[in-house]
């Protein structure tokens, strides 16, 4: 009997220690994409009133996963990170800019190959603890010829006043940050049956060739066909068709405006417009 009891008390610490006393993933890794924190500085000081990191993000040749608004088809990538720090604010993460793809006239918004979505922990005294602890709640679609659902929880911790490892750091992180379309053009929005009209505060360009609006609002617009546009009176106005039936919130338009000029650049702000 007692023989069996310990048995049986073994085998439940095994099953304990196997789901919950686990050892917490630093990196999330499979064969179509890895995850990552990494900060943007090599040494963390604790006198630093802001630090940079990114959820870096390697996603296999031919495998893609989506924008905050995937568009006509997909799941939206999710990214929600904290820290053990009193941070005075968290700023993002910030996704970088999708690529549009069309598909039998279904339009997605996507991302592939190596990616940053930096953000910035902003802090209003010196930090006190050895370690940063960083955690990420993540979930995200991943698609080729078929599309797989996931979702993982990483944390990692980065040493305060010591050299990182280079695993831990990376100098792409800053420039991913600061690559981010800082200018937010503001303005106003007119909805009608069929289409709405951007008023935007902008000078006039000659050299815009054509625009495109990266909606974050979904359930609007029809994102099929590049929006027509002019310049008047300091304005930019784009005319953009809606969706047959329609159910997003008009109650906060935001999302990203494409510019691409006539040598083929292209530059791109953030519009938030409040009705």
């Amino acid at each position: 009997m007692k023989k069996l009891f310990f048995l049986t008390f073994t085998l439940l610490l095994v099953i304990l220690s196997e789901k919950g006393f686990s050892k917490q993933k630093t990196f999330y890794k499979d064969k179509r994409i890895v995850i990552n924190i990494v900060s943007g500085k090599e040494f963390l000081s604790r006198n630093e009133d802001t630090l940079l990191f990114a959820v870096k993000i390697s996603i296999a040749k031919g495998w893609h996963i989506y924008w905050v608004n995937p568009g006509d088809a997909g799941t939206p990538t999710l990214l929600s990170v904290s820290t053990n720090l009193e941070c005075k604010n968290l700023i993002g993460p910030l996704f970088p800019i999708p690529k549009r793809k069309v598909y039998n006239k279904i339009v997605t918004f996507e991302h592939s190959g190596t990616l940053y979505f930096p953000f910035a922990v902003i802090l209003d005294k010196p930090i006190s603890s050895n370690k940063i602890e960083i955690s990420l709640d993540a979930k995200w679609l991943i698609c080729k010829e078929k599309c797989i659902p996931c979702e993982a929880r990483i944390s990692k911790k980065f040493a305060i006043n010591t050299k990182l490892p280079h695993s831990d750091y990376d100098y792409k992180v800053g420039y991913a940050f600061s690559n981010f379309p800082r200018d937010t053009v503001k303005g106003k929005i007119e909805f009608f049956d069929d289409f709405s009209l951007f008023h935007i505060d902008f000078q006039e360009n000659p050299n815009v060739e054509r625009v495109f609006f990266f909606p974050k609002t979904e359930g609007l617009f029809d994102i099929g066909e590049y929006p027509t546009f002019k310049f008047q009176d300091n304005k930019l106005v784009i005319k953009i068709n809606n969706l047959r039936y329609a159910w997003g919130d008009k109650s906060l338009i935001e999302g990203l405006l494409e510019m691409e000029f006539s040598k083929g650049n292209k530059k791109y702000f953030w519009v938030k417009i409040v009705n």
